[in-house]
């Protein structure tokens, strides 16, 4: 079943089957009220009719048998209920009879008979019948009444249920126009399309829901234009080592160069360049997939020493100095493998940075209720404006005054994601010319 018909379906069930219930109690309940209401009325009617014409009767076979004003008195109250009266002596011989219907009510089906003795000081002087009709001109009336609130209430109830078939229809488009537009913008966004449109609605969810699409179009936009500018990186990365490496070859094939030891030299670099942008190239990926965060209790400072140990002959083959500060040895609780890469590609980049005089510096402290560790340099520093791409997959700062190989634009990328799986902040203060100092920022609480 559609959407649209079966959100009609379940509209018009929750407005019409309490609407239907809320509508038939209340008159149903009236009509048991109301009827109980005229019967007690038209009891409590005759029961003062008897009275009152029993009085006067019993006055009339004891006083003034031809007394004929008293006996006016009775006849509004006998006419309310179409009523017949016999009025009988002590030999049951008819004194007074009013109207003429008592001969047919003793034989019908449609009237009542009912008899009550007259005394006089306890002696029996007579009997009255009261010969009623079953329907009184009264309940009639109340029938007629009640009848017509039906016709009404049934009325009513069917141009609910048409109000309630007409609204449920509209809300069911409305629910289902907004629906079927978000789905048309996911089907698009399946199809590679990430332009999308806002959903001009009132539901305020669905409002929401259609921002949330829209979000996600714009950030799988920017993802599909990283992934192409990440495989044109790759093979514009690839191609030159590998186009080096091709056209020395065929020299070397063709005889014209000879493949002496300087020339070889210069290959054997070419193919480490080559096997250096691999490894970086596996790195990168592997943050993909080696996304698990394995803790362990280390030293910090011996693992930072241990790094500095292994940095330093690449230093002092470029002229740069390096040492390492720290205020006090910290044992902390943290991915140790993961840390190390951090320190390492920051490292990298800082000899990056740096030409013969300059120095690099690591420290770690613990400081306001935080652990840092920093990676100074004195080497070229990083403009303003490229600041805010540093960390973007083969982004490289380019500057004519930095002869050196500056790499790949893939190690700060490493340090980024690493120090966000690690719950670590990196902030960068560089300026020109004046060197850069990067610092990983942990809560103390991974301090053992």
């Amino acid at each position: 079943m559609e959407l649209r018909s079966e959100l009609h379906s379940q509209l018009l069930k929750a407005i019409i089957i309490p609407l239907t219930i809320l509508s038939i109690l209340p008159v149903f309940l009236f009509h048991i009220n109301f009827k109980e209401f005229v019967n007690k009325e038209q009891k409590t009617d005759r029961e003062k009719m008897e009275t009152v014409t029993g009085r006067i009767l019993a006055y009339k076979l004891l006083n003034d048998p031809d007394n004929k004003v008293r006996l006016n008195d009775i006849i509004p109250y006998i006419n309310q209920f179409d009523l017949d009266i016999v009025l009988y002596n002590a030999k049951d011989e008819v004194v007074y009879a009013y109207q003429t219907g008592k001969d047919v009510a003793r034989t019908s089906e449609n009237y009542t008979i009912k008899t009550k003795n007259v005394y006089n000081n306890y002696n029996k002087i007579g009997h009255i019948e009261y010969i009623y009709p079953k329907t009184t001109g009264f309940s009639y009336r109340s029938q007629t009444f009640v009848a017509a609130v039906l016709r009404s209430f049934i009325l009513s109830l069917i141009l609910a249920y048409l109000s309630s078939l007409i609204t449920s229809n509209l809300l069911a488009n409305q629910l289902t126009d907004d629906i079927m537009a978000i789905n048309k913008s996911a089907k698009e966004i399946i199809k590679g399309n990430y332009e999308t449109k806002d959903l001009n609605s009132d539901i305020l969810e669905m409002k929401a829901l259609s921002n949330n699409i829209n979000q996600i179009a714009k950030n799988l936009a920017v993802e599909s234009d990283k992934r192409k500018e990440y495989a044109q990186n790759i093979s514009h990365e690839l191609r030159t080592p590998i186009t080096n490496l091709r056209v020395n070859l065929e020299l070397l094939e063709a005889g014209i160069v000879d493949p002496d030891e300087e020339y070889v030299g210069m290959l054997m670099e070419e193919i480490d360049r080559l096997t250096s942008l691999i490894a970086e190239l596996n790195q990168t990926f592997n943050e993909f997939e080696d996304n698990r965060v394995e803790k362990s209790t280390f030293s910090l400072s011996e693992l930072v020493e241990g790094i500095e140990k292994s940095f330093k002959p690449r230093f002092d083959n470029e002229d740069v100095s390096l040492d390492y500060k720290a205020d006090e040895d910290l044992k902390i609780y943290t991915d140790r493998e993961k840390l190390t890469t951090i320190i390492t590609n920051l490292l990298s980049n800082a000899l990056k940075a740096c030409s013969a005089g300059d120095s690099v510096t690591i420290e770690t402290s613990h400081v306001n209720d935080r652990v840092m560790i920093s990676v100074s340099d004195t080497g070229i520093g990083i403009k303003e404006e490229d600041k805010v791409n540093i960390y973007e997959r083969f982004f490289r700062v380019d500057d004519c005054r930095n002869t050196k190989e500056n790499g790949y634009g893939l190690g700060l990328s490493i340090v980024k994601n690493y120090s966000d799986m690690l719950g670590a902040t990196i902030s960068i203060n560089s300026k020109l010319n004046f060197g850069s100092k990067f610092t990983l920022f942990f809560d103390d609480d991974i301090i053992v």
